[in-house]
Formats: structure tokens, sequence, C-alpha cells
């Protein structure tokens, strides 16, 4: 019995060309922060919509969480860093010590946009949205050199 191949070229280069598109880091960059806007955000509107917790105190829970996956996501995917402990802890604390700094940005920007639009939801999406540039930049250069 003959075997052949059960992929056709043209399926082979579709996925060759995938797979060379989530090589570029800017790519994984963006799933994983779509994944952290989305899992973050569904946790606002889940909090917002059944507790009595403040607007602020809300997007600081969830900058948390994201700053959390964010850190995960981008060291085993986006920046593919492995090694060892070491190595784990020295980004880590590169990490954490510019999210104290952009955290309290995004709480200023979100206190501002939220008090202009009298929006969550938009106030939440362009304080992501402003501090995505910020964050790329910090971690392409300093974080995951």
């Amino acid at each position: 019995m003959e075997h052949r191949d059960l992929a056709p070229s043209h399926a082979r280069g579709a996925v060759n060309r995938m797979k060379a598109m989530l090589d570029q880091k800017v790519v994984r960059f963006a799933i994983v922060g779509t994944t952290s806007l989305v899992v973050p955000a569904a946790l606002s509107a889940w909090l917002r919509l059944t507790t009595p917790l403040a607007d602020q105190t809300i997007f600081a829970i969830s900058s948390v969480i994201a700053i959390e996956m964010n850190y995960l996501l981008n060291h085993f995917f986006t920046w593919k860093k492995a090694g060892t402990f070491t190595a784990l802890a020295g980004t880590w604390l590169r990490f954490h010590i510019t999210k104290a700094f952009t955290f309290l940005i995004g709480q200023i920007l979100f206190f501002g946009a939220n008090y202009l639009t009298g929006n969550f939801f938009l106030a939440y999406c362009l304080t992501v949205l402003m501090m995505t540039f910020a964050n790329f930049g910090l971690q392409k250069h300093y974080i995951f050199k």
C-alpha cells in the first residue's frame, strides 16, 4: 500500500507561513496582549456587574491579574525565554520593577479616562491601549533583552 502525503503542498505552504508569522515577536506580543486584555476585561465586567466594588478597585484588581498573565505568557511565548531559575528571577524582577511604575501610570490614566468619558469600559480600553506601546518597548529593550 502506497503512503501519500496527507497535506497538499499548498497546505504545507500555508502552515509554514503561519509558523513564520508566529515567529515574529510583534505577533506573539499581540496574541499575549489580546489574551491579557480579554481575561481581565471579562473579570472586570463580572466584578462591575456583580459586586459593589468601586471602578478604580476593579481596574486595580484586573490590572494585577493582567500583569501576572502578561509576565508568564511573554516570558515563555513572546520572548521564548528558558533557562535557569536565576534567569527567570532576573526577568521577573525587571518586569515587576517596571510594572510598579507602569501600574501607577495606568491607574492615573484610567482615573482620567473614566472621569472624562464617564464610561468604565471605554476608559478601560483606552488605558490598556495607551499602556500597550510603553509595555512593548520596555519588554523588548529592558526586561527580556
